[in-house]
């Protein structure tokens, strides 16, 4: 379960969250992320799938505009819940529902699931990804976005900088020390609770829980992308992010 002050501290950024993600998405998840979790994801027309953290629900209504038959998401924070429902579409429900602890549903009740930067709040993710495992059925497909480990073990975090400010590398400590880190979003956002988690850990998570790992993604910006912009061609440096696609192992149980 995610500690009470985590949550508390989502609670106290969840208005300046939400024009940050929702009302105003970021170019992040707009131009480098949205594509290749809607690729991860494939094809679920007609389908039922579920999001584990799924803030305001925008990429539950992305799904849902793909023609999925029923989207449900879940999140802790209820004012993400709130603004959700208030933004839902026929197909899609809400639920505050902590992705760590067994859900209301039962085993095999959807065709996928999704976590979109979201395991990387939850103190416990190996709980949630056990939960995706019981929740989709057997051949069924799991999405999975999460802080590029390499980028969340450091703190503070921060590019080292050269004397003009240009960005030259970002520092990689305490990378094999698992646990809570500072997040500050800047912007005015506010600071949460983030917990790095080792790309071996994730990976042996998501096997044990009778996922097999189809290909493994750090999507980067388009050359056009990285030569328009010096915050873009940083990318390049140390990726941001890291998908996970994943099938369930058809063998019930």
């Amino acid at each position: 379960m995610i500690p009470s002050h985590t949550t508390d501290e989502w609670a106290a950024i969840a208005e300046a969250w939400l024009d940050k993600v929702e009302r105003h998405p970021e170019a992040h998840r707009v131009e480098l992320l949205d594509t290749p979790m809607l690729d991860a994801v494939g094809d679920i027309a007609g389908k039922r799938v579920i999001d584990l953290g799924c803030g305001g629900g925008r990429f539950c209504r992305m799904l849902a505009e793909r023609g999925a038959a029923e989207v449900v998401g879940v999140d802790q924070v209820e004012a993400f819940i709130a603004y959700a429902r208030e933004q839902s579409g026929p197909r899609e429900t809400y639920a505050v529902a902590d992705a760590q602890r067994e859900l209301d549903w039962p085993a095999g009740s959807f065709d996928a699931a999704v976590s979109y930067l979201a395991l990387m709040d939850m103190p416990d993710p190996k709980a949630a990804i056990r939960e995706a495992a019981r929740l989709v059925r057997p051949g069924g497909g799991l999405a999975v976005c999460v802080v590029h480990p390499m980028r969340s073990s450091t703190e503070p975090a921060g590019w080292v900088r050269d004397d003009a400010g240009r960005r030259l590398h970002w520092p990689v400590a305490d990378y094999g020390r698992e646990g809570p880190r500072t997040c500050d979003f800047g912007h005015g956002v506010g600071v949460v609770t983030n917990f790095h988690v080792m790309l071996s850990t994730y990976t042996a998570a998501f096997t044990d829980a009778g996922f097999a790992i189809e290909a493994i993604v750090e999507p980067l910006p388009t050359p056009d992308q990285a030569e328009a912009s010096p915050g873009w061609a940083a990318e390049y440096h140390a990726p941001n992010f890291m998908i996970f696609r994943l099938r369930r192992s058809t063998e019930s149980g």
